[in-house]
Parts: C-alpha cells; structure tokens; sequence
C-alpha cells in the first residue's frame, strides 16, 4: 500500500482538494457541529414554548382571559426572538454542513490514499452486498468506503443507522463463484460475548483441523462440514490465523467477508497495512478453492454429469463446468438465533421516534394550543 498521502505535509494536501470530491457522512452521524445544531434546536423549541405557555397561563387564570398591552408586548417580543433565532438557526445549520479544514484534510488524505493505491472513495448510503453485518432493517451506511475499479473488492467502515452500534472495519470481495454459507467466529476479538452480530445455532459448528479452533468457531449449514473443510484447507486457515486473526469472516454466496468491531478511522496506516495483508495472503487462496468447488447436491453439477458432458461434448473433463453454479437451498443460508430485522429492531425504532416527538412535538404542540387560546380568550 502507498501511504505517503497519510502522513504528508498539509500544504501539500490542501493542493490537491479541487481534484478529490468531497463526501460528508450520513446525516445521522454524530459531529460537533450537528450536536450543536441539536442542542440549539431543543433550546430553541423549549424557550419559545416557556414563553408562550407563560403568557397564555397568565391570560387564562390570573387575568380571566383578558389580554392587555403588556402581553401583547410580551408576545412580539417573543415573536423576534424566535425570527431572529431561526434565522441564527438556519445559518449554523449551513455552517454544519461545511466541514472545518481539518476534517476535509483528514477526508482527503484517506481519498488520496485510495487513488494512490487504485480505489476510488465511494460511500454508500445503503448496503451494497449481503452480509451479517449489513443485515439491519434500522439501515446500512458504509462510509468511507473505497471500491477498485471492477468493483469486485471494497472496504471501508459499516455503520448502523442504531443507538449504542459499533461501526466495524470491513473487506468484502467477490469470489470466482459461489459457496456454501461460512462464518468464522474470532475468539480474539470476543468481549463478554461473540464479537458477532448475530448469534449462530450451536448445532452448525464444525471443528477444524489442527489448533485453529483456537483462533476462530467456524459454522457451516448441516450437512456441509465436509464442504467447509474443503474450502477451509490448513494453508487458507494458516493465512487466516497470520493476516486475519482479528477479524470475523464470513463467506456467503460468492462473496467473502472481513469484519471486526472498530472506532479506528481511515487515516490510521494500520488498517491499510491489514487491507494489505488479507487481500495479499489470504482472499486469493480463498479464491481459488471457489475455483474448483461444485456443490454436487445440485442436478447438474455433479461430478458424474460433469463427466458426462465432458465426453459428449469431446473435450477435456476439467475444462467443462456449467454455466452458472448455485449452492442448494441447504446450503445457502446458516440459522441464526437472533434476528434483527424482526420486532426487536422495530421497537428501538418506535422508541427513538417518541422520543423525537416527546422532544420536539410536545412543547410546539402545546405551545400552538396556548397561543391559540390566548385569542381566543380563554
């Protein structure tokens, strides 16, 4: 991996912004300058409904809905205030979206570093492949995120649109052609519990050869362990456990997926250097036992049929494959025990919306109601 952009002079990255584009992250994700937005916004709402209910409780119990001069001035006063205080609003809302210069030093160092290496800096406001770690119905972004040019490799950092979430650290490459479904579980990145999203039937495990069930928990559909076997030969777990002992993998379809729990940021050489190392070592070996895996399950793809049409059609029986390999439906898909797209994930979202409406829809509400019954006389 190049690396000089990381690390080199500010001058001469500030050069180069009119030549990288910039890309603010999602909305929802959290920056000093949105806190702030926030936190005007609740103090905004809050004072003008204090003002407003005042009044109106003042004109409805002390004064018996007799309104006088001074709450007429109370009210215009009110009324300035918030004029003048939207207008504050709108233009720090602006200002927040205009990110300071270091942030767009540090978000072009990253973009340079990409190009540098042949990849592009393109986020992603929704989830560009199937995965653990993207299945959330609360939504996906994954920013930064850097793609090569076929789009075939990318890598980044997912986040889920949920409180208390981690981001994670991903690699995600396309393989030759699909396989059957695979999780490998990290025990060193394991806290009080599995380092994995998800909780995966226990009946799915398999062992592994050797120490390597030491270093990851691998899983596979029932009646594919000799598969995974197949795919999880002692070099590719050997690569896995020197290049890729930290992070939790997962081979679904025709993809194979890195990821792990991380706050590290894109500006961090270290997580270039294991991007490095994973697409180095251990995605080509990977690659290559997708080379040469047919799940014989399926009609048509047996080593029989193969064999068959090899002769028929007089050529060579290792050169003849069918067009398009799938897995069967077995094989496809591991059970998981926890499911995030059900009701769990839809009562957190239920509850962050009270909670906006309890924060903001409460006091305009009330306030509206007040201000309508001062004139209202009562």
């Amino acid at each position: 991996m190049d690396l000089r952009w990381l690390d080199a002079p500010a001058e001469d990255v500030r050069r180069e912004l009119p030549t990288v584009p910039e890309h603010v992250p999602p909305p929802w994700v959290p920056t000093r300058r949105r806190l702030l937005v926030r936190l005007n916004a609740v103090a905004l709402v809050w004072t003008l409904f204090f003002r407003v209910f005042g009044t109106g409780l003042q004109v409805d119990v002390t004064q018996d809905g007799v309104l006088t001069a001074e709450d007429v001035h109370s009210l215009v006063v009110t009324l300035v205030i918030a004029i003048v205080w939207i207008a504050a609003s709108i233009a720090l809302w602006v200002w927040s979206r205009r990110p300071s210069t270091p942030v767009r030093l540090r978000r072009a160092r990253r973009a340079l570093t990409a190009r540098a290496n042949g990849y592009r800096a393109a986020p992603s406001w929704r989830d560009t492949f199937r995965a653990i770690v993207t299945g959330h119905s609360a939504g996906v972004r994954e920013y930064p995120r850097f793609v090569d040019q076929d789009g075939r490799v990318e890598f980044g950092t997912i986040r889920i649109r949920m409180p208390r979430t981690r981001p994670r650290s991903y690699v995600s490459v396309t393989l030759a052609s699909p396989l059957p479904h695979l999780v490998l579980d990290s025990v060193a990145n394991d806290g009080v519990r599995s380092g994995l999203p998800e909780n995966l039937a226990e009946r799915q495990r398999i062992s592994l050869e050797g120490d390597f069930d030491r270093v990851f928990r691998a899983y596979a559909p029932q009646g594919y362990g000799r598969d995974a076997l197949y795919v999880l030969t002692p070099d590719v777990m050997a690569a896995l456990a020197d290049h890729a002992r930290e992070y939790d993998v997962e081979i679904i379809d025709d993809r194979v997926v890195f990821f792990r729990a991380d706050r590290r940021r894109w500006d961090d050489p270290a997580l270039w250097r294991e991007v490095e190392a994973i697409l180095a070592h251990v995605v080509p070996r990977v690659r290559q036992r997708s080379l040469r895996y047919m799940d014989e399950r399926v009609d048509g793809q047996a080593a029989v049929d193969i064999a068959r049409n090899a002769v028929r059609e007089r050529s060579r029986s290792m050169a003849w494959r069918p067009a398009t390999l799938v897995i069967g439906p077995d094989g496809r898909r591991l059970l998981f025990l926890t499911q995030r797209n059900g009701s769990w994930a839809n009562v957190r979202v239920i509850a962050t919306f009270m909670m906006s409406t309890a924060v903001y829809g409460f006091p305009v509400f009330i306030g509206a109601v007040a201000l309508l019954g001062i004139f209202d006389g009562r």
